[in-house]
């Protein structure tokens, strides 16, 4: 005990707040909170997140790509598809100066589904100019609009 107390004052050790989660959790499990509810609590995106991979995964195969313009890496997970591409977020093709080369992993892989977070403040002009060739607007959730290829 005396050498716990000693690491956890000498090296600023804090303890997690896990009570916090546990208490969202036994509310959910013991129908006090809705499932909505209860994803919320953890951020304000997931419900949007799950609904967006839940209408994805239901209209694709799996070997279908996909493609998200915004900082949702975790649409591919949720999706279980793979990016069109290898920058799987816009600060990354904005950092590397790649828009250009993510346009053109689009436009080869051609994925089945292009994601685009409105709230998302990076512009992506080509990415745009093919949706409005190649995609169409099938439905929204939020801010996430989703297009699916037309060709």
């Amino acid at each position: 005990i005396v050498l716990f107390g000693l690491v956890y004052l000498r090296f600023g050790v804090k303890a997690y707040p896990v009570v916090s989660y546990y208490h969202n959790f036994t509310q959910y499990v013991g129908g006090k909170k809705s499932l909505d509810s209860y994803m919320t609590w953890f951020d304000q995106r997931m419900v949007r997140n799950y609904r967006v991979a839940n209408y994805i995964k239901a209209r694709s195969q799996k070997d279908d790509k996909i493609y998200v313009w915004g900082t949702e890496p975790e649409l591919y997970v949720l999706t279980d598809r793979l990016p069109a591409g290898k920058l799987i977020v816009s600060f990354h093709v904005e950092d590397l100066k790649a828009y250009e080369m993510t346009l053109n992993w689009v436009r080869v892989e051609r994925p089945v589904y292009v994601v685009w977070m409105e709230s998302e403040p990076r512009n992506f002009e080509g990415l745009k100019q093919l949706l409005e060739t190649d995609y169409r607007l099938v439905t929204e959730f939020d801010d996430a609009w989703i297009y699916k290829l037309m060709i």
